[in-house]
């Protein structure tokens, strides 16, 4: 039942995909570290159409990995439980859909509860390990319910943006092609120190973001490599963007208030330690989108892992870089009409 054709040109843009919504997802106060709303899910649920069982573990790998990157988490339990779950989630969801998606008997929506079933379980039994123990049972119920009903609410997307999709409908028939193509021979010779220099240096300025906790280095990180990015494209990075996620994450914060009061409008409380966990995620989301902007201004390759990378950030730099225009087509046909342009045009 899993056997299906793999499609491994298409690894590095549904990558890019999970990095994105993962970064959507990263702006949005969840009520503890490990419980997603399951958006990085989506590209993994709409891969299994035209990807093998082993290029959807790797998916799931990948995607694991630069959610970690971008919360932080990387070296932490909350990665662990991640992992485990979204492994556990991706093997209960291909079985449902090999078995009843493709037979008809159920959408994609149940294909996500059937994943939902796999995480709760796994974040079940990590949360009783590393937080509560033997009173883990009380917060069972809470996790149950937030599980299904982030499934729910993926299996939902996903239904919506699979049937009205011209994109993902040429995906699954071939027509939609993915212009980047492997590392020829030649290519893999055309490594320069200066390609080291910048790998290693952008490197160091994502081990800083995930790891400093002082926030005015953090925002140092920021601000040399959105210099960085300006110099290397030659034209000044867009900034409203930034200022954008800056203002929604600070204004976020006020739904989990914690430490020394600053001010209060009504019943809404401001709190210093709130605002300065929202500041340092947001140095953290816009540090990683300069950083892949200060790598993918020009060329570079450190191999064929470097290059795979470089298509990974390539891809994620177009999609951070698109202007969403809803217009009268909607949120579905505006999303459809990004990914088709994007995905072909990088």
């Amino acid at each position: 039942m899993f056997e299906k054709k793999a499609a491994n040109p298409a690894l590095p843009f549904f990558t890019a995909l999970c990095m994105f919504l993962s970064a959507v997802e990263y702006a949005v106060p969840k009520p503890l570290p490990f419980m997603r709303l399951g958006l990085a899910n989506v590209p993994l649920m709409l891969a299994f159409g035209f990807m093998n069982f082993s290029s959807v573990l790797l998916l799931a790998a990948l995607k694991v990995f630069v959610q970690g990157v971008i919360s932080g988490t990387l070296l932490s339990y909350v990665f662990v439980m991640s992992f485990f779950g979204t492994f556990l989630s991706v093997i209960f969801s291909f079985a449902a859909y090999s078995l009843f998606f493709e037979k008809k008997m159920i959408s994609f929506v149940g294909v996500c509860i059937f994943g939902a079933l796999g995480n709760v379980l796994s974040q079940m039994f990590w949360c009783r390990i590393f937080f509560f123990g033997e009173t883990a049972r009380a917060v069972w119920a809470g996790i149950v319910v937030w599980g299904f009903a982030a499934g729910i609410m993926t299996g939902c997307f996903t239904k919506k943006f699979a049937d009205c999709s011209q994109w993902y409908a040429g995906l699954r028939a071939g027509t939609v092609r993915f212009l980047r193509a492997p590392v020829s021979v030649n290519e893999k010779k055309r490594f320069k120190f200066t390609d080291a220099a910048l790998w290693l240096t952008s490197a160091a300025g994502v081990a800083g973001l995930m790891f400093c906790k002082n926030i005015f280095v953090m925002w140092g990180i920021c601000a040399l490599f959105f210099i960085a990015a300006s110099v290397r494209r030659k034209k000044c990075v867009r900034i409203l963007p930034g200022l954008a996620v800056v203002l929604f994450m600070t204004a976020a914060s006020v739904f989990t208030p914690y430490g020394k009061i600053l001010f209060s409008v009504g019943s809404v409380m401001v709190t210093e330690g709130a605002v300065t966990v929202a500041l340092m995620k947001a140095a953290r989301l816009l540090g990683i989108c300069w950083i892949s902007q200060t790598v993918v201004a020009k060329e570079i390759y450190f191999g064929t892992s470097g290059h795979i990378f470089s298509e990974v950030i390539a891809y994620f730099d177009a999609l951070t870089g698109q202007k969403w225009r809803l217009g009268k087509k909607g949120f579905f046909k505006s999303l459809d009409g990004i990914l088709t342009e994007v995905c072909t045009n990088v």
